[in-house]
């Protein structure tokens, strides 16, 4: 059945908030862990919010993933009734791939070079038995993180561990990338409104059903629910596939959404209950590996991103959605891949500088590590915008060159 489709740009400024909120959310997150700050662990207060914002997680930015991305495939099959695949694919990776790949590169020399003096280092020393256990453990670790280096190089590193903790998102998205505009030229795009939203109903509750059947049967799947739920696309994929069912609805049935939601209650609603929800998830997570926590939990997170989205999308002159929208926000949004790949290694690098030049101040507590928060993140900001203006920029140029296609 043929669709009648909008051609014009949809465009949605409060969406960089967002991402810059996402972006900020996962910085102070991994900080507090990996800095090695150990005073502020004392703060309820702060392990409190910490815990907070482990519930936001990277959810908003595969949720933002699957609505811009299917939204720019629907535009283009929209205007020429096709999808031009390789075309579409290197517009999405002239600035991604080269980054990545020279941030994985010298990610896996700084470690295999920290490896090897690790290793020296415990030769040398007298440690006692506890200590020596406990080392040998961390470089069995650092060892294994090693060997599946070469998993980050082809984009399943959120299948096989390496030595970054983060890339495993990276991977998914690209995961995504590859197989997405396929699926959407082959099959959903030929399909109405009501039989794409089945297709993507279905496939947004396979992810959820895996995580559940995983933690039901521990001793057919084991226990590493980290491997085992948090990392693989298979278990976390809903997010990307709720943000296309958004795309859809905002795209093909905006009129109906503004019928239906519509006034100033509506509007308060669709802030208040995202809010109810984080409340709700904080008193029910224990433990950040429960059965809670790994399954349906995901799904009220996504819940309360998609009533935000829808907030600011159909009431963009909320004080809200404005705020959102502010210029200031948009450099970190149009920073926040760049951030997102160099932020442990830049943030450990400011750390440990506040610490060298300000020894006194490290055991201070809640102020300094607010203080040094603040400095670290604009610390990264600043040589994240270096490292695109000077170094992704003239990489992705040169890509763009080297695999340059003949369509326009």
């Amino acid at each position: 059945m043929g669709q009648k489709v909008e051609n014009k740009r949809e465009e949605f400024p409060s969406l960089n908030g967002l991402r810059a909120f996402a972006i900020i959310t996962v910085f102070v997150y991994h900080y507090y862990f990996y800095s090695g700050y150990t005073a502020a662990n004392n703060n309820s207060f702060l392990q409190a919010f910490i815990d907070m914002l482990h519930h936001f997680e990277v959810n908003l930015f595969f949720i933002l993933s699957g609505f811009l991305i299917s939204m720019a495939l629907w535009k283009e099959w929209s205007d020429n009734g096709k999808i031009r695949y390789l075309d579409f694919f290197l517009k999405r990776n002239y600035r991604l791939l080269p980054v990545y790949y020279l941030f994985i590169t010298i990610s896996y020399f700084i470690n295999r070079a920290s490896y090897s003096m690790s290793q020296k280092w415990i030769a040398t020393k007298q440690l006692s038995v506890p200590d020596t256990l406990m080392a040998l453990n961390v470089m069995e670790s650092a060892d294994n993180g090693l060997r599946n280096a070469w998993a980050d190089f082809v984009f399943i590193g959120n299948y096989w561990k390496g030595p970054n903790i983060h890339t495993w998102f990276l991977s998914i998205t690209e995961q995504f990338y590859f197989i997405f505009p396929f699926f959407c030229g082959f099959i959903l795009f030929k399909r109405d409104f009501f039989t794409r939203q089945c297709i993507l109903w279905f496939l947004y509750l396979i992810p959820g059903i895996l995580r559940i059947m995983i933690y039901l049967n521990p001793d057919f799947f084991g226990t590493d629910y980290e491997t085992l739920v948090f990392r693989p696309t298979h278990t976390r994929a809903d997010s990307i596939v709720i943000g296309i069912i958004l795309m859809d609805w905002i795209i093909n049935r905006r009129d109906d959404l503004k019928k239906y939601l519509s006034g100033r209650i509506v509007s308060f609603l669709l802030l208040l209950i995202p809010v109810l929800i984080l409340v709700f998830i904080n008193f029910q997570s224990e433990s950040i590996y429960s059965f809670f926590s790994g399954t349906v939990r995901f799904n009220l997170i996504d819940l309360a991103y998609v009533l935000i989205l829808l907030s600011v999308i159909l009431f963009p002159n909320t004080l809200f959605a404005k705020g959102l929208s502010l210029k200031f926000l948009v450099p970190v949004s149009n920073l926040s891949y760049t951030i997102y790949i160099w932020h442990l290694l830049l943030s450990l690098i400011s750390f440990g500088a506040i610490k060298f030049f300000f020894p006194g101040l490290f055991e201070t507590g809640l102020a300094f590590f607010v203080l040094s928060l603040l400095i670290s993140f604009l610390f990264t900001l600043g040589v994240s915008w270096l490292i695109h203006r000077f170094i992704e920029d003239p990489l992705s140029r040169l890509f763009k060159r080297l695999f340059s296609t003949s369509s326009k």
